[in-house]
């Protein structure tokens, strides 16, 4: 097993390079392939600003962040979401928040800081079976091509990145202590990889090449089975108690009888990995080769099994292949094994078929294209109508005028957290606290709108009925003459301001 510290040593024509350690390699790989994927497949970044707009919660990218954050304030709390019911007790990184006082932000990087880690320890792998630096930042890149990657560095609050990383770890690292720190701690953060433990010590026995009759092989068992019992054990409790009575694990979730569903899932699971599916099935036929086909059918048992209990917990299609991650790992690491294998060219290949072939999130409930980085730039300007302050300004006063109050302040209160600098709804809330008869309240709304917008006339208008009310008839008239004399001669309450102006003047 290489080392964090050992130092690496790059060659270039001219010189070598000064050498730097492994782990700061792996760093910088994890971070350009989180880039560079990134780029060929952008999150919806649009959609980051409906966490608080709750017309936008239907979106996946924000929908589970919204119960995530809940859960951050009230840890046990039941979620009676049924799109989330299912992070009831996925309490992990929600009590660190709780009790460490988190803030929301850093917590919503978690998944990405995982994706970070993921990509390291792939890159560390990847190198110490091919001893190419190229190679090894190729292979991150590759990886970071599927569906674990889309949805921890897309949607909020997904820690997929984290459970794959519990299953890399416990497949591929020597020591046995990270399956036991894998198996305490990742059930508390995603309960599929305790489905997915079996297929990957079946992976973890081929890749360090154990007999299932072996002693590391027998202790790796003993290992699992001391240390995720008391999980599975209070989870039964849960269940069989009826406290956990969530529809994830009283019913499956897709109907297989369902008109072209069989199609959906075929779908889905190809959109999870695309290319990548090459590696289980180059696995397969090295095994034949090899003639240790016990294994490979064994292996191939136990993720099909994987598969169908992903799909009976749960509809996301593309995501549940995220499990087979051990497995993709082991074909590509034995391609690198295997002699006379062209396995470069094959790496090359599928990385760039992954960046430019279309890829989509696929649920039983939608299918979402990802399209690359400018597009989305580009709608960060251009967002949909429910994530614009004007749709809930617009609202607002359609709310006003059928005289529900409450209704239109929480538009127009939405409206300004949408966009801070919006001065139609500071002017529109203050109106309507004017009218409530909360003269200061509405005063402050409105001068904060003169604020943003000096040259808005309507809440220099607003400002001075505001002030009459108040009794400061003379900072009116002041406001109402400064109105007269800037405002364009098509303002449309010149002659009210006019009749305003003679009306206090006379006083």
């Amino acid at each position: 097993m290489l080392k964090l510290d050992e130092p690496l040593v790059f060659e270039s024509k001219s010189k070598k390079l000064k050498a730097i350690p492994l782990w700061v390699f792996s760093l910088f790989s994890a971070i350009i392939a989180f880039l560079l994927v990134n780029y060929f497949f952008s999150p919806r970044f649009v959609f980051w600003k409906g966490l608080d707009v709750p017309l936008a919660w239907v979106y996946p990218e924000v929908n589970r962040a919204v119960n995530a954050l809940k859960q951050i304030q009230h840890p046990f709390e039941p979620i009676n979401n049924p799109t989330n019911d299912v992070i009831q007790w996925r309490l992990l990184f929600p009590l660190l928040a709780h009790y460490l006082a988190i803030p929301k932000v850093v917590f919503l990087t978690i998944p990405h800081i995982g994706c970070i880690l993921v990509l390291g320890w792939i890159t560390i792998l990847t190198y110490g079976q091919a001893q190419s630096q190229i190679e090894a930042m190729i292979a991150s890149v590759l990886f970071a091509t599927s569906s674990w990657f889309f949805v921890s560095s897309g949607w909020l609050a997904y820690f997929d990145s984290w459970y794959v990383l519990g299953l890399m770890l416990a497949a591929f690292h020597p020591s046995r202590s990270w399956i036991v720190v894998s198996c305490l701690f990742v059930p508390w953060i995603d309960e599929r990889f305790v489905l997915a433990l079996p297929m990957t010590m079946l992976v973890r026995a081929i890749y360090f090449d154990r007999s299932f009759y072996s002693r590391p092989f027998l202790y790796d068992a003993l290992a699992i089975f001391l240390t995720i019992t008391p999980w599975i054990a209070f989870r039964m409790y849960l269940i069989y108690s009826a406290i956990d009575s969530s529809p994830s694990v009283m019913a499956w979730q897709i109907d297989v009888g369902q008109r072209g569903i069989f199609f959906s899932v075929a779908d889905g699971w190809w959109n999870g990995l695309r290319g990548l599916w090459a590696y289980p099935v180059l696995f397969c036929f090295i095994s034949v080769r090899r003639e240790t086909m016990i294994r490979s059918a064994l292996l191939v048992a136990a993720a099909l099994v994987t598969q169908v209990l992903n799909i009976r917990l749960a509809g996301d299609l593309s995501r549940s292949v995220s499990n087979l991650m051990p497995f993709v790992a082991l074909g590509f690491f034995e391609s690198i094994r295997s002699p006379s294998f062209p396995w470069r060219n094959l790496l090359f290949g599928l990385t760039a078929f992954n960046l430019l072939m279309p890829a989509y999130h696929v649920s039983t409930g939608f299918k979402l294209p990802m399209f690359y980085f400018p597009y989305e730039r580009f709608h960060l300007n251009s967002p949909p109508p429910e994530l614009t302050a004007v749709f809930y300004s617009d609202k607002g006063v359609d709310a006003w005028q059928l005289r529900d109050t409450k209704t239109a302040l929480e538009m127009f209160s939405t409206a300004i957290r949408i966009d801070p600098h919006f001065a139609e709804g500071y002017l529109n809330r203050g109106v309507v606290y004017l009218e409530q008869g909360r003269i200061e309240e509405g005063e402050a709304e409105i001068r904060h709108a003169i604020e943003v917008a000096p040259t808005m006339y309507e809440a220099q208008y607003q400002l001075a009925h505001a002030l009459v009310r108040k009794g400061s008839i003379a900072d009116a008239i002041s406001i109402l003459q400064r109105i007269l004399s800037k405002a364009p001669s098509t303002y449309v309450r010149r002659s009210e301001v006019e009749t305003l102006l003679n009306e206090l003047s006379s006083r």
